[in-house]
């Protein structure tokens, strides 16, 4: 529950750059929305490797889901700036 609440959580992120923040035109909706679901994703597998925790079966992890949106976001920030870096 918690993979898909992170990818959820990235997507949404992605949007928000794209529609909200106006911050990844260049590269498109779906290549924003796609960034942040993947970048969601990444961070939540990170944080449920080293996190020392027990995490049991159904239970929501807020902790998991903060570090999935600050890996989405910082996925997308690192995509924005190649873009831009290519573009010049």
């Amino acid at each position: 529950m918690n993979l898909v609440l992170a990818l959820v959580i990235g997507a949404l992120m992605g949007w928000a750059s794209f529609g909200l923040l106006r911050v990844n035109v260049r590269q498109g909706l779906g290549a924003s929305v796609l960034v942040g679901l993947v970048g969601g994703g990444i961070g939540m597998q990170v944080t449920s490797m080293v996190s020392s925790a027990p995490q049991a079966d159904g239970q929501l992890n807020l902790y998991w889901l903060v570090i999935a949106a600050a890996s989405a976001s910082l996925s997308l920030l690192i995509g924005n700036t190649i873009a831009n870096r290519r573009d010049t």
